[in-house]
């Protein structure tokens, strides 16, 4: 941020041409404010009073203790019928299945989430289908809020909100929370048309979900079956077709932040991979040009930020750099506090104030040498849409 500031200032003073401040500006402080002046006006649906709901759980080598918290919580909010669809054949989840009078299915075989999703959906008994990971716990009302805005007969979507909870690494909690602060914003933003109502807790219309089943279990991407993105594809179905995929903020359910930073990193190098496929299937599709222009804008900013960061590095850094004849250990020790200060910036945006001095640097020279390598691998592996890296 340093650095921007020093070259803003030569480019009005010398006329030199930098492209950081120009990366600064469009890929940083840009989508903050636009996404900030569309968040301000979001509210809450407030209208379906009640629905008869499906609920259901996919679940593979999840923690014993964590699936029956989920179900127990799923359970005290009596829906109409709750289905979990293992997929490791493990005696103890249909002990807590039958444990809270849930019905418990495995089909002979592990066949992916996306097969066990569909599974559920034949299953279902009820018009509304609540998805939720079986990492899952809801908040009292979760399942009531969720369904209200299914009044509107072209809403086929709605996203719950995510809190996080910890389950043994405080710096990958830190940054799960991070970055379900800016997913909050950015839903409210994008209300009606969300990048993903997100797989981990949403609702959908079981005609809409049975409509596309054949195209959701054949989603080929270089040949190969797809197996992450599962709310990505769905999602992007659903704006297709121009239905309205909504955030219900009123929804809530806590999900469980990685175990530990290594897994943190591979949950955002999966996530990135699917956001880098769906975003050139977007543009495939024709998306950017029938639905709100927000929508493709804060997907290019956040995907093609860090290759507009790598340019202007290599341009800056060939042509006048501004601080030249610093040494590298300073040019690194400037470079992770300015990365701290944008971290600092976009937590006031998104109103997240639980960070100390060294909360922030940590996440800072995590943002800078870690996170923003590993989009960049993400790109150049995004041919792997088959590994889901965590379990």
């Amino acid at each position: 941020m340093f650095f921007e500031i020093e070259e803003l200032i030569k480019m009005v003073t010398t006329g030199t041409f930098y492209y950081l401040p120009i990366h600064l500006i469009a890929f940083v402080l840009m989508p903050l404010l636009i996404r900030y002046f569309y968040g301000k006006g979001y509210k809450p649906h407030n209208s379906l009073k009640s629905a008869k709901v499906s609920v259901i759980i996919p679940e593979y080598g999840e923690n014993i203790s964590i699936f029956e918290k989920c179900i127990s919580s799923i359970a005290a909010s009596k829906p109409d019928e709750i289905i979990v669809v293992h997929d490791d054949n493990r005696k103890e989840i249909d002990e807590i299945a039958k444990k809270y009078g849930v019905a418990s299915y495995f089909f002979k075989e592990r066949g992916g989430k996306r097969i066990a999703l569909v599974n559920g959906w034949e299953l279902a008994k009820n018009d509304i289908v609540i998805q939720l990971d079986s990492d899952e716990i809801l908040e009292k009302n979760a399942i009531e809020e969720i369904v209200k805005p299914f009044e509107d007969s072209t809403i086929v979507a709605v996203q719950g909100k995510n809190i996080v909870y910890d389950t043994g690494s405080k710096f990958a909690n830190q940054l799960s929370t991070v970055v379900e602060y800016n997913r909050d914003w950015n839903c409210k933003a994008l209300n009606g048309n969300l990048v993903v109502a997100d797989g981990r807790f949403n609702a959908w219309r079981k005609e809409f979900l049975l409509k596309h089943k054949d195209g959701f279990l054949n989603d080929k991407w270089f040949g190969e079956n797809s197996v992450i993105g599962d709310d990505r594809w769905l999602t992007q179905a659903a704006n297709a077709e121009g239905y309205k995929t909504v955030y219900q903020n009123t929804a809530v359910a806590a999900t469980a932040s990685p175990e530990s930073y290594l897994k943190y990193i591979k949950q955002q190098l999966r996530w990135m991979r699917s956001g880098y496929k769906f975003l050139y299937t977007d543009f495939k599709k024709k998306l950017p040009s029938k639905i709100f222009w927000l929508y493709t804008y804060l997907q290019v900013a956040y995907y093609l930020g860090p290759f507009s960061f790598a340019v202007a590095l290599i341009h800056d850094g060939l042509f006048s750099p501004p601080i030249s004849n610093a040494s590298w250990p300073l040019i690194i020790a400037i470079s992770i506090l300015g990365s701290s200060l944008i971290v600092l910036l976009r937590r006031c945006a998104v109103g997240y104030f639980k960070l100390n001095t060294y909360d922030l640097f940590r996440l800072g020279f995590s943002a800078l040498f870690i996170e923003y390598p590993t989009s960049i691998y993400a790109l150049l592996t995004v041919k792997k849409q088959e590994n889901w890296g965590t379990r």
